[in-house]
């Protein structure tokens, strides 16, 4: 169930790295760092189901551009991950020195 649910996260929230420029009536396509960096990140959610208990936990990147965007969508990844499992109830994402957000949720009864 985590595996299953990690990937969907991934999948709704990975964007496109690489941006396409017309130039002298040519194509040329060119990746974007920024967005690269947080498709690593998003890759990087862990979802751990254990009994009645949920865990999500997000590594904040060390590039601070990256950081923020991150830090942007996890109002979005919140409501994914709560709609996806509508038995739990969910706290807010807690920020825990630089190295992660953290959110639990308990089963309901």
């Amino acid at each position: 169930m985590s595996r299953r649910q990690s990937s969907k996260v991934k999948r709704r929230f990975f964007q496109l790295e690489v941006r396409k420029n017309l130039q002298k009536g040519n194509l040329t396509g060119e990746r974007t760092s920024e967005v690269r960096a947080l498709n690593k990140a998003i890759a990087k959610i862990i979802i751990d189901v254990r009994g009645d208990k949920l865990f999500v936990i997000v590594p904040v990147p060390r590039d601070h551009l990256t950081s923020e965007a991150l830090e942007a969508l996890l109002p979005a990844i919140h409501k994914f991950i709560s709609n996806e499992n509508e038995n739990y109830r969910f706290s807010s994402f807690e920020r825990h020195a630089n190295h992660c957000w953290h959110c639990q949720a308990n089963f309901k009864n």
